[in-house]
């Protein structure tokens, strides 16, 4: 039974995705880690010595795949892609034909929510219908179940030195370690990709071995080590701190410190080239398909598959620079005041992104080898003549592509470097990420009334930060550096507590009982909103819709055989451009746009969009453009003004909305006896009712840029033109006073 995706269960139906397909109380990963550790000090007059050290070994047996494994096929309905969108014909006909990434519209002109044109639906087909008719928009399978059995080992050591001068205290540090690379306990090896040898095995996509041309492992090649990667034998990670007493009494205290450190990698990157090396492939295909064209395709028949790999080359580790300095000063009511700068520096972070609070794990297009650059289908050599001429039988059949957007999955990969593959991911060390913070907090922890204060004014900015690990520029990585999707700009928060103790020294046993052991405690906490572009995608799903005629000048971004010219000048009343032709588009589509399917199309920005009319708008959406369609740069086709077809990358930081909230708790205690105590306590959680505003999670068309209608390319959109009028309106409203009565018995 083959898998169901159902999109975070957005889609209408239930999700069922059973990765490996159904099995019975089998092992998933068996993990083994040994370890041993150990730490000495020794004082010796004013130095305080420690020497440590510290041995790993990882032992993991297991699934390398188990989140994507899906040998039984793995099917998603989705119409939202634009590949089953639908729109009517003629006005009376009531006929309704397919229309490619041009939203549902009501065929009656007068429409039924506004006064006049077509009434935007959304999206006119049912997943679910979709499901029993047999259309599917994504079919993804791989051949089998992959287990590996890997293992890394660490040794490390260290020595720290704290010395106590009059009023300095330093504290010197260094740690040597071995951080193994992880192989393959059978000595099979793991896999790698190299480009000579693909070339030497095959002309195209046709190759002389139809398993995995190109990669090689180490039982197979002895020159390819077992790990493929030799990172260094012994890294030497220093750090220093010190802390300065001004003024000698204790009050004034500077202090500060800066460290590297390292860590062991995880294990999917590297087991995903272990199962490589077993013949581990996936496939996948987007578009608008049918059981019966699924039923063609699989199971997996070569090319076009997904395969994972290592590179010799790539032999640096992720380091971690972490820095910070400090001023305490103590004031009046016995407190403490704290200002302080904290950072940290991340580098050669692996291209096999586990996101903390994202939804998709996995390698991008940074990892490709087999990346389409922008303008790779605007090229002089590109012809769509060359998928028929080319076709013996490795493509599924004749193709039928009239234009550069009806290609086919398989259409599309004839044209990479390596077209026996869709993509080749090879891991490497690349990404960086930075975190730059002021803070600020007055503590006190005696008296009658204790409390803290704490105040944080900070960026976190990584590349490949957005949720879904979709990048807009995969091979510049700086038009990928973002703010995390966790960023908070600002974080305020408050902690008391009331101690009013034993109040009444009476002799009446009944007042003191009532009187004495009271507390009054609470938090309340303030963080602003987090950036929208990183945490919905970048983009916004922009890259599809209904245009005003737009003119093009490549033959490959129209379908010439449909007679679209001829409708372009006579219907459109398009004039020539300079080579005579009358190339003209009504729908978008990223690819007719960028020459590309590997890239994100991002719209272009005519003013800050950070904010908007309407109460609880987050998103001015009339900031937002579209971009005019690409071309080639050179040649008698170089007449786009915007070559690339990109709009604007990096985003403006956009904060969502804001989170407050407010806890405080009543507590009363009891002495029952001796050694006996007895504690009531009633709390309240979001105390003062304050309603939270936020976007919808379960429907998240508001923040939704596609569906266009009718919009112009090179201009700022207009609200007549959103497919989603409410886009970057916070609609949903949440939160609400809970209380909760406890008590505490100890003895």
């Amino acid at each position: 039974m083959p898998a169901l995706s159902a999109g975070s269960g957005s889609l209408g139906y239930p999700q069922m995705l059973m990765p490996g397909g159904f099995y019975n109380n089998q092992i998933r990963m068996q993990k083994v880690v040994p370890t041993l550790a150990d730490t000495v000090h020794w004082m010796k007059g004013s130095h305080n010595f420690a020497f440590g050290v510290y041995a790993e070994r990882g032992i993991l047996n297991g699934s390398a795949d188990y989140a994507g494994a899906f040998p039984q096929g793995q099917y998603t309905f989705n119409p939202g892609n634009g590949y089953f969108e639908y729109n009517s014909t003629a006005a009376g006909t009531g006929v309704f034909q397919n229309a490619a990434f041009v939203a549902c519209e009501n065929p009656d002109p007068n429409g039924t929510s506004r006064s006049s044109g077509a009434a935007y639906f959304g999206s006119c087909i049912n997943p679910v219908a979709m499901m029993y008719m047999g259309y599917t928009d994504s079919f993804t399978q791989t051949n089998f179940s992959p287990i590996v059995d890997m293992q890394y080992t660490t040794v490390a050591g260290f020595v720290n030195d704290s010395w106590k001068l009059h009023r300095v205290t330093l504290l010197l540090g260094a740690r040597a370690e071995h951080l193994g690379p992880w192989f393959d306990r059978h000595n099979n090896g793991l896999a790698t990709f190299s480009p000579a040898l693909y070339n030497s095995e095959c002309a195209g996509r046709n190759c002389s071995s139809q398993a995995m041309p190109g990669i090689s492992w180490h039982s197979q090649n002895s020159n390819v080590t077992n790990s493929v990667s030799k990172p260094p034998m012994i890294y030497f990670t220093p750090r220093v701190g010190a802390a300065i007493d001004i003024f000698g009494t204790g009050k004034t205290v500077l202090r500060g410190g800066w460290g590297v450190y390292r860590n062991e990698e995880e294990f999917q990157p590297y087991a995903l080239a272990g199962a490589t090396a077993q013949g581990y492939k996936t496939s996948q295909s987007i578009g608008q398909l049918s059981f019966d064209l699924v039923d063609d395709q699989s199971p997996i028949n070569p090319p076009d598959i997904n395969v994972y790999t290592l590179s010799p080359t790539d032999n640096v580790r992720p380091i971690y620079y972490q820095f910070n300095l400090t001023a305490d000063q103590r004031l009046k009511w016995n407190s403490l005041l704290e200002v302080a700068y904290v950072g940290s520096e991340s580098r050669n972070l692996a291209s096999y992104d586990t996101q903390s609070g994202g939804s998709t794990n996995g390698y991008n297009g940074s990892a490709d080898l087999n990346v389409l650059p922008l303008g790779a289908y605007f090229q002089p050599t590109f012809s769509l003549g060359l998928l028929s001429a080319a076709n013996s039988g490795i493509i599924v059949a004749p193709s039928s592509a009239g234009d550069i957007s009806s290609m086919t999955t398989a259409e599309q990969d004839f044209y990479r470097n390596y077209p026996f593959y869709q993509h080749i991911y090879a891991l490497k060390h690349a990404y960086y990420a930075n975190y730059n913070s002021a803070q600020v907090s007055w503590n006190r922890s005696s008296g009658l009334v204790s409390w803290g204060a704490n105040y944080v004014f900070s960026k976190d900015l990584a590349t490949a930060a957005s949720y879904n690990n979709t990048l807009a520029d995969p091979l510049n990585l700086r038009n990928d550096y973002n703010p995390a999707p966790f960023d908070r700009t600002h974080v305020f928060n408050i902690h008391y507590l009331i101690n009013f103790g034993t109040r009444y020294h009476g002799g009446n046993r009944v007042l003191s009982k009532a009187a004495n052991g009271w507390q009054i405690s609470g938090i309340s906490s303030v963080l602003s909103g987090v950036d929208l572009p990183s945490e919905q995608g970048e983009n916004f799903g922009f890259g599809y819709g209904n245009l005003q005629v737009t003119r093009v000048y490549m033959p490959q971004q129209i379908n010439g055989a449909s007679g679209a010219p001829l409708n372009c000048q006579n219907t459109y009343h398009v004039t020539p451009d300079p080579n005579g032709n009358t190339y003209c588009l009504t729908n978008m589509n990223p690819v007719v746009w960028m020459g590309t399917p590997d890239y994100q199309l991002m719209p272009t920005l005519t003013c800050n969009p950070a904010g908007g009319p309407a109460k609880h708008q987050y998103m001015n959406p009339t900031c937002f453009g579209v971009p005019l369609p690409g071309g080639t740069a050179s040649g008698v086709f170089a007449l786009s003004t915007n070559p690339s077809g990109q709009g604007q990358y990096r985003l403006p930081y956009i904060h969502g909305p804001a989170f407050m909230k407010n806890d405080a708790s009543l507590i009363k205690d009891f002495t029952v006896g001796e050694g006996k105590a007895l504690q009531l306590k009633a709390s309240a959680f979001n105390f003062l009712n304050h309603p939270e505003v936020s976007f919808n999670n379960n429907d998240s068309s508001n923040l939704n840029l596609g569906n266009l209608l009718g919009a112009v390319p090179g201009q700022a959109l207009t609200v007549p033109e959103l497919g989603h009028k409410d886009f970057g309106i916070a609609n949903v409203k949440y939160g609400s006073r809970l209380m909760e009565l406890s008590a505490r018995f100890t003895f």
